[in-house]
């Protein structure tokens, strides 16, 4: 923006007894494309209030009769005015420069186009000696080249040439262009004006373009976004703003009367481009397209096609349809330049066309679109849009082009109800669940398990009771695949290593390897050990469903079948135990009740719970009791509780947000306290989190 004294002028003196009220009126001039403001017009008492906020930061208006009140006592200071309704261009720059200063964005949001030519500038524009201008932030230059449009082409800031990707990525002009001298831009332009038409709509004027209503979307509730539709071959878009004005490249389908046009519009938007021209469902769409678009027109007029021959042939079934697809895309560009103008007339188009027609054109609104691909993009807001889309075309969104933009995965993954996941899949896994969904929707009741805790607190001992086992040895629950972590020179761990033979030495053997099911040693989970399928409920009771033999593809349909995964707990493994973490599984944190979760563990089980060196050197029970709750949580919840997992100050909260992930809390080793817990069954788990921890 330069030192004030760039901007200084002879009424700066005057100037600087104007109060925050004053100003702000007067920067609605430079907001203005069409005369002096009117604060009795609401559009003009919102844009006050707008500008109030963003200064402020919080609701703080104006009524109309003291907004007006404001400007008529400034149009008592005669040296602000040019004329009775024009400020003057010293009035301007002080303006400009101290709304600026409060607040740099706020020029780039409002500034009308003739105020945004004058004063604004991209981020990375070098101002020359004596120059006024504003320069704002990246995002600054976004509306700034909204704001000009293809004006920008000849505009002082293309000297910033780090600004021309974003007025490709905005503009659609190509690169190519953009490079090429100022007179070569400046004769692209005329070329523009020369071989294209002015936008006019269903009556209404061409002095501005902003009833170009949903082609031009608020961004932050900033200036209008650009035009959003490319279905000509053009290196822009297909309505494109010079000078303030909205022009079409002139398609022949436009010069046809309105009957015929009305007739392509509704072949255009039949099923396959294809219908019987008497047909109930052709005539249907002809009814809504000219009440929408030519009321002037009876729909009721009878349908005549002999001499649309050149672009329409009739099909073996006494169909019609397109003589080729260029004449299908001509009709659709004519259609879009003419007819979507409000939102309602998108609306409108959603719920008529075919599938078809969505398919090959639309898009959702931040799709990156290849060359020579023809979209007409559909806006984000208001939401109800994006459900129209995704409506129309169902499952084969999925499958869609529209899907490599990951701004309308959450929509539809919340209008299709599926995983938004699937959406991040190749498109060949895409086709197959697709697919496979059409083909029949199934019920399965699957559930996973995960049992967690401290090494040696009984875990896979637990499991083994759940499945009925009173065997020692590890296979009673089945052949889990086990997931082993070792340190390896590039060769593959064998059958004989995982069996603890060959020349290394087993990890449960460097861990610390044994423990005991009652009196009997038990080998200690090395790594993690899954089993898939190991119960099943029936009759609300937990049952084996491992060693039942398959009878049918289908005969997990109508089981509620549960897998189990059994993590070893020694701390040389939980770098890499969250990678298995799931938030659709459920949790069992084991706890050994005969251990004081205050005291350090290592002091009971050195073989198991001595890692030198490590942070968990001197963590107590308790610790890894609140280390796994914390993990859980962290995980597998959006909104994460982070800190110290020693941190007890953190586990309410904890414990609240551990809510959402189911969490089974089991003590193990009764049989070895050396007195029974003077508590009820009902109150241990109370105790256990709010006094031992």
């Amino acid at each position: 923006m330069g030192d004030y004294s760039v901007w200084k002028t002879k009424i700066s003196d005057q100037f600087s007894t104007l109060t925050d009220d004053e100003l702000f009126v007067l920067f609605c001039f430079l907001c203005s494309d069409s005369g002096p403001p009117d604060f009795t017009d609401t559009e003009w008492l919102d844009l006050l209030n707008k500008i109030r906020l963003r200064v402020y930061g919080k609701e703080n208006p104006v009524t109309s009769e003291k907004a007006q009140q404001t400007l008529d006592r400034l149009k008592s200071r005669d040296y602000l005015w040019e004329d009775v309704d024009m400020i003057t261009e010293d009035t301007k720059d002080e303006t400009m420069y101290r709304i600026a200063s409060i607040y740099s964005v706020i020029p780039f949001y409002y500034s009308s186009y003739d105020t945004a030519s004058v004063y604004l500038r991209s981020e990375r524009y070098n101002r020359k000696p004596g120059e006024k201008c504003v320069s704002g932030g990246g995002y600054c230059d976004y509306l700034l080249i909204e704001r000009l449009q293809m004006n920008i082409l000849t505009h002082v800031t293309m000297e910033d040439t780090t600004i021309y990707d974003k007025i490709h990525q905005i503009l659609n002009v190509s690169n190519q262009k953009l490079n090429d001298s100022e007179d070569k831009r400046e004769e692209f332009l005329m070329d523009l004006r020369r071989e294209g038409e002015a936008v006019h709509y269903r009556g209404r004027t061409q002095d501005s373009v902003d009833h170009v209503t949903w082609l031009w979307r608020d961004w932050l509730f900033s200036r209008p976004d650009i035009v959003r539709s490319c279905i000509g071959l053009h290196p822009h878009w297909d309505i494109y703003i010079i000078d303030k004005k909205a022009y079409r490249k002139t398609s022949t389908f436009h010069n046809y009367s309105e009957v015929d046009r009305s007739l392509l519009y509704s072949l255009l938007l039949c099923d396959k481009y294809t219908d019987i021209v008497n047909g109930e469902v052709f005539k249907s769409i002809l009814v809504k397209i000219r009440e929408n678009y030519f009321q002037k027109l009876s729909p009721s007029d009878a349908v005549k096609v002999k001499h649309l021959q050149h672009v329409m042939k009739e099909t073996q079934n006494g169909s019609v349809t397109f003589v080729s697809d260029d004449i299908r895309h001509d009709v659709m560009y004519a259609f879009v330049t003419e007819c979507l103008v409000e939102d309602s007339d998108l609306e409108s188009f959603m719920t008529t066309a075919s599938r078809d027609v969505i398919s090959d054109y639309c898009r959702s609104w931040d799709y990156e679109r290849s060359e020579g691909e023809r979209c007409l993009y559909v806006p984000k807001s208001p939401a109800k849009m994006y459900d129209l889309f995704i409506d129309k075309l169902q499952l084969d969104i999925i499958t869609h082009c529209t899907v490599c933009d990951w701004g309308i995965h959450e929509s539809i993954s919340k209008r299709l109800n599926i995983p938004e996941e699937i959406l991040g899949w190749d498109i060949h896994a895409r086709e197959r669940f697709v697919k496979n969904f059409k083909q029949k929707r199934v019920k399965m009741f699957r559930a996973r398990g995960m049992i967690v805790g401290c090494a040696g607190a009984g875990k896979t001992t637990l499991l083994r009771r759940l499945h009925g086992s009173k065997r020692t040895n590890k296979d009673s629950v089945g052949a889990g695949k086990r997931i082993f972590l070792r340190k390896s020179r590039g060769r593959k761990r064998t059958d004989k290593d995982n069996a603890g033979g060959g020349n290394s030495t087993p990890l449960r053997t460097l861990l610390g390897g044994e423990g005991t099911y009652g009196n009997t040693p038990t080998k200690t989970t090395v790594g993690l050990e899954v089993h898939e399928d190991l119960f099943i409920i029936e009759d609300n009771k937990l049952k084996d469903f491992s060693t039942r033999k398959a009878n049918s593809e289908n005969q997990y349909l109508d089981n509620n079948v549960v897998s189990m995964t059994d993590f070893a707990g020694q701390v040389a493994y939980y770098a890499c135990h969250q990678v298995y973490l799931s938030r659709r599984a459920f949790y069992i944190v084991v706890v050994d009740m005969s251990k004081n979760l205050k005291e350090e563990s290592r002091m009971y089980d050195k073989d198991r719970h001595d890692p030198t060196g490590s942070l968990f050197h001197s963590w107590t029970y308790g610790d890894y009791f609140h280390f796994w709750l914390q993990t859980i949580n962290t995980y597998c919840k959006d909104g994460i509780t982070q800190g110290d997992p020693r941190d007890t100050t953190t586990m309410k909260d904890s414990m609240a947000n551990i809510n959402f992930h189911p969490v089974i809390l089991i003590a193990s080793h009764k049989d070895q306290l050396a007195k029974p817990l003077p508590f009820s069954k009902h109150n241990r788990t109370k105790l256990l989190v709010n006094n031992y921890v």
